[in-house]
């Protein structure tokens, strides 16, 4: 009954073509179609079809429970450690895309911001700023100006300062204060052993000046021992004009004088804000020199009129624009190597100077774009500067000092820079400006036998114009009191304060800026 029982199960399955394996066939690890028989291909037999299903049955049970795990292991979430995993290598390699990407953007910006100073017609290297005349055919004065830097050490900047300021102020004290005799005795001495010296820079200052180099493009340490330098020639002229005035000799003081304003021309070869630095500390030092050479010795209108003559062309109105136009080319050669070496040839100097400071490409790309994007912000900045600096004054003024506040979105150290810089020029502007208008005075004094009562009536005889005060954008002030007359300009607030350029008690705020003549002169 048990067989016959089974041998119906095997009928049963065979007539429903179920798939079995013949006898002899071995059952595979896996089902695989080589083990799928037709069921008219079995070989049927009481005891071992019943073995055969029976296998068949377990086969097909693995096969359902592999394909059941597989589809949960589907369905299943990954682990957590995986997932971070991945989070980190997808965000790693979109990081990686998105710098090279905006390291690409920002270099095409960087150059596109140089072909639009470019076509602006604006100068991108210090040759297009000042371009070099031809050299003369005799002399150039910047060959004696170099022979004699040779010979100044670096370290007599601070003792020719000490003493030239000690002279100056004894000087200014007189006839009040004797004056110390072994200051002179000693002076005296020490400017008869830099004779040569002093010959080489009057010899400079009576011809033109092509070739000199002021070595910004080496470096700013270069740049800074030749501005030490050329500081040092300019207080032993000084320290000279101040003895010559000292015993009123007015021709060897004018001399002196014309020799110490024709050294800062050294500064208008490469004047980055460096340079006009130095060149603003000479230049009220000049002036100080030229109100004592006023008030001490008589002068003929021919000797004012050198004075003068030189004195207005020291230190134009477009001094800050010019400065900015060369810091920006400065930064360019800086920054030369974020360019491709092409662009770089094409567009800035031909010449690669050996400069320290220049910024080596890295091969970070983060650090790579964040320099060329803050190239891109600082040529876009400066030239927002560069334009408002060539406006009148005081517009340079109020616009670089707004820039610092916060909340006109320039702020930056750039800014922070050029607020006090800004205040500098304007301040050495008028005093260039009140002692050019002092010098015209006084040729009308000595022609008229008296002082003008308002400056109109030295325009445009002896001068062409009167000069306007670039605090306020308004013509100078002036102040006649017998022989004693004041010339000066509104201040830092804008205010006329009646010619208050001197403190009244100590640590008192100075509210106008100007000069104050009184004639001492003997006759």
């Amino acid at each position: 009954m048990t067989i016959f029982n089974k041998r119906l199960k095997v009928d049963f399955l065979i007539k429903n073509r179920v798939f079995c394996r013949p006898v002899n066939q071995k059952i595979p690890n896996r089902p695989t179609l080589s083990c799928l028989i037709k069921p008219n291909n079995c070989i049927i037999r009481p005891a071992a079809n019943l073995l055969t299903v029976l296998e068949f049955d377990i086969m097909k049970n693995n096969l359902f429970n592999l394909i059941t795990i597989k589809k949960r292991e589907k369905n299943q979430p990954l682990p957590l450690w995986r997932r971070i995993t991945l989070y980190f290598i997808f965000a790693a390699m979109a990081f990686f895309v998105f710098v090279m990407a905006s390291s690409y953007m920002a270099g095409k910006r960087l150059e596109w911001e140089i072909i639009r100073i470019q076509k602006a017609g604006e100068p991108l290297t210090f040759t297009n700023l000042r371009p070099r005349p031809v050299p003369p055919a005799t002399e150039d004065a910047a060959d004696y100006y170099v022979d004699a830097m040779w010979e100044i050490q670096p370290g007599e900047l601070s003792e020719m300062a000490k003493v030239n300021a000690f002279y100056r102020i004894s000087l200014a004290a007189q006839p009040l204060n004797p004056f110390p005799g072994d200051l002179r005795k000693t002076v005296t001495q020490n400017l008869s052993k830099t004779q040569a010296l002093l010959a080489k820079l009057d010899k400079g200052a009576g011809l033109e000046l092509t070739g000199f180099d002021i070595g910004i493009l080496h470096g700013r340490k270069v740049c800074k021992n030749r501005l030490d330098s050329i500081q040092a020639a300019f207080f032993l002229l000084s320290l000279r004009t101040l003895d010559a005035i000292s015993t009123s000799n007015s021709e060897k003081a004018v001399q002196s004088i014309e020799s110490t304003l024709k050294l800062m021309r050294l500064f208008d070869s490469q004047p980055t804000m460096l340079v006009l630095v130095s060149k603003l500390t000479c230049v009220r030092l000049a002036c100080s020199d030229v109100l004592l050479l006023l008030m001490r010795c008589r002068l003929s209108d021919q000797q004012l009129a050198r004075i003068q003559t030189i004195l207005d062309k020291l230190l134009p109105d477009s001094t800050l624009e010019k400065t900015l136009l060369a810091e920006r080319a400065y930064q360019l050669e800086i920054a030369r190597y974020l360019f491709s070496r092409g662009f770089a040839s094409k567009y800035l100097l031909a010449e690669e100077p050996n400069l320290p400071e220049r910024l080596q490409s890295s091969r970070f790309m983060w650090y790579r774009m964040r320099l060329r994007s803050g190239s891109v912000k600082y040529l876009k900045d400066m030239a927002w500067y560069i334009e408002a600096s060539g406006r009148p004054w005081p517009v340079p003024l109020d616009k670089i000092t707004d820039a610092n506040s916060s909340s006109s979105g320039k702020s930056s150290r750039l800014a922070a820079a050029l607020v006090p810089l800004s205040r500098l020029t304007a301040e050495t502007l008028a005093a260039a400006k009140c002692t050019t208008t002092a010098i015209a005075i006084e040729r009308y004094r000595l022609q008229k036998g008296n002082l003008p009562d308002l400056l109109d009536d030295i325009s445009p005889q002896y001068i062409e114009a009167v000069p306007l005060d670039p605090f306020t954008g308004k013509p100078l002030l002036y102040i006649r009191d017998g022989d004693l007359y004041t010339v000066y300009s509104a201040g830092f607030n804008r205010i006329d304060d009646s010619g208050s350029i001197t403190p009244k008690k100590q640590n008192a705020v100075i509210l106008d800026s100007g000069i104050r003549v009184k004639k001492t002169a003997s006759k």
